[in-house]
C-alpha cells in the first residue's frame, strides 16, 4: 500500500520514539506523595484523596472522601490538587491512576497517592493524558508490581515511580494518538454508565418483587447446593480458571468470566458455569455469577442451582443482603464464608412463576451490562496498542 494513507492506523516504529524516566519527561514539574499524618476527620475540612478513591482510571465520586484540617492542608500545599494533575496509587493497587478533574480541584492527597504535576507546556502537550494511558498498559502495571515491595499491602516507592521508563512519540504523532485515546475514554465512560444503570435497574426491579414476597422464605441449603472453596492453586499454567476472593470483590458487573490464574482440573472439584460465588470482607459479602467453570480458593462459598431463573433470583437476593451475609462468615477478620451458616440462612423465595417473570427482565439487563463491559476490554486493548511502538508489540 502506498500514498497518503499508507501509514493510517499504524503505530510508528521505535526509532521515531524516545524513552525518558517519568520525572525527566518534558513538561513534568514534580512527582511527589501526599500527606503522611492526616490527623482526625474534620467534617468541614479539605477533602483528602486516598488510594481507595481511585477506581477504574477515574476518581470515584461515590466514595466519600476523608477531610483534613485547613492547617494540615496548608503545610502540604505542594500536593494540593489542580485540574489536570495525574494521581497514582502507591499503596495497594500500585499504578492505578486517574486525571484530576475540576470536581477535585483544591483537594489534597494521602500518603498512599502520588501526584504528578505539569508545567503549562506539559499541559498543552497532553503529557498528563499520555502518562495516564501508559500507566494503564500491562507493561507499566507489571513494572509497578515488580518494583513494589512484598509487604501485606504492596507499596511503590516514589523514587521508583519517578524512574518509570515512558515511551514518547514526537508531537506530530502523539497528538493524533491522544485524540484517539480521548475518544476511547469517552466511549468507555458511556459503557461504564450503561453497566451501572443496567444493574441498578435489575436491583430495583428485584426490590419491587421482593417486597411482595417477604413472608415466603426457604433455607438457602434447601434451594441451592452450597459448598466451600479451599483449593490451593496448582502450578499448572493451563487448565481450569482458579478464582481468588479478591477477584470476586473487585468485580462490579455482577459476573465473572475470567481469572488471572489457572489450576489443574484434578486439583479440586470444578464448579460449573452459572455457579454463584460469594467472597467476604469485613462488614459485607459480594456475590457474582460465574460465566465459566472455576475452582474457588479458600474463603469463597459456591452455590449452584440448575434453573437459570432460580439463579438470577438468588443472585439478587444475595446482592440485596450484602451486610446480612457478613454474619455467615468465620475465621480471622471474618474473611471466610461458613458453609454451615450460609446453608441455614432464610432467603426470600416466591413461587416459580414469580421467579421466572423476574428473570425475563433481569437477564437481558445483565447481558447488556456484560456487553458494555466486554466492549470496554476491547477499547482498553486499543488504548494499549496506541501507547506501544509496533516493534515492541507481541
Amino acid at each position: 500500500m502506498s500514498g497518503p494513507d499508507a501509514d493510517a492506523g499504524r503505530t510508528p516504529p521505535s526509532s521515531e520514539w524516545s524513552r525518558h524516566a517519568l520525572s525527566e519527561l518534558l513538561g513534568v514539574a514534580s512527582v511527589t506523595y501526599g500527606v503522611v499524618d492526616a490527623g482526625q476527620h474534620v467534617s468541614d475540612g479539605v477533602p483528602l484523596l486516598q488510594a481507595g478513591n481511585i477506581v477504574g482510571g477515574v476518581v470515584d465520586d461515590r466514595i466519600a472522601p476523608m477531610r483534613i484540617s485547613a492547617s494540615i492542608d496548608a503545610t502540604h500545599s505542594r500536593t494540593r490538587l489542580r485540574s489536570g494533575d495525574l494521581v497514582v496509587v502507591l499503596i495497594g493497587r500500585v499504578g492505578e491512576t486517574a486525571i484530576v478533574t475540576d470536581a477535585h480541584d483544591g483537594w489534597n492527597v494521602a500518603r498512599s497517592v502520588g501526584v504528578v504535576k505539569f508545567t503549562d507546556s506539559g499541559r498543552r502537550l497532553g503529557i498528563g493524558a499520555w502518562l495516564h494511558g501508559w500507566l494503564r498498559t500491562p507493561t507499566a502495571r507489571e513494572w509497578c508490581r515488580r518494583k513494589s515491595d512484598a509487604s501485606a499491602h504492596s507499596t511503590l516507592n516514589i523514587a521508583a515511580l519517578r524512574a518509570l521508563s515512558v515511551p514518547l512519540p514526537p508531537e506530530e504523532l502523539r497528538l493524533p494518538a491522544l485524540r484517539m485515546m480521548d475518544l476511547i475514554d469517552r466511549r468507555s465512560a458511556v459503557n461504564r454508565e450503561i453497566t451501572e444503570r443496567a444493574l441498578e435497574l435489575a436491583d430495583a426491579h428485584f426490590a419491587r418483587w421482593r417486597r411482595r414476597w417477604l413472608t415466603s422464605t426457604q433455607r438457602l441449603g434447601a434451594v441451592a447446593l452450597v459448598s466451600g472453596g479451599g483449593s490451593p492453586r496448582s502450578s499448572a499454567s493451563e487448565g481450569v480458571a482458579w478464582v481468588s476472593p479478591a477477584e470476586i470483590l473487585r468485580s462490579d458487573i455482577g459476573c465473572l468470566d475470567r481469572t488471572a490464574k489457572s489450576t489443574s482440573a484434578d486439583a479440586a472439584p470444578v464448579r460449573a458455569p452459572g455457579t454463584l460465588l460469594l467472597a467476604p470482607r469485613p462488614g459485607m459479602v459480594r456475590t457474582v455469577m460465574s460465566r465459566i467453570a472455576v475452582v474457588p480458593a479458600r474463603g469463597i462459598a459456591a452455590l449452584y442451582l440448575d434453573d437459570e431463573a432460580d439463579r438470577m433470583w438468588l443472585l439478587h437476593e444475595l446482592r440485596s443482603r450484602s451486610e446480612d451475609l457478613a454474619r455467615c462468615t468465620q475465621g480471622e477478620q471474618a474473611r471466610e464464608m461458613s458453609v454451615r451458616r450460609l446453608s441455614g440462612l432464610d432467603v426470600c423465595w416466591p413461587d416459580r412463576e414469580t421467579r421466572e417473570r423476574f428473570a425475563e427482565v433481569a437477564i437481558p439487563l445483565h447481558e447488556r451490562a456484560y456487553t458494555a463491559s466486554t466492549e470496554n476490554r476491547v477499547l482498553e486493548a486499543m488504548n494499549v496498542s496506541v501507547m506501544i511502538p509496533d516493534a515492541e508489540q507481541s
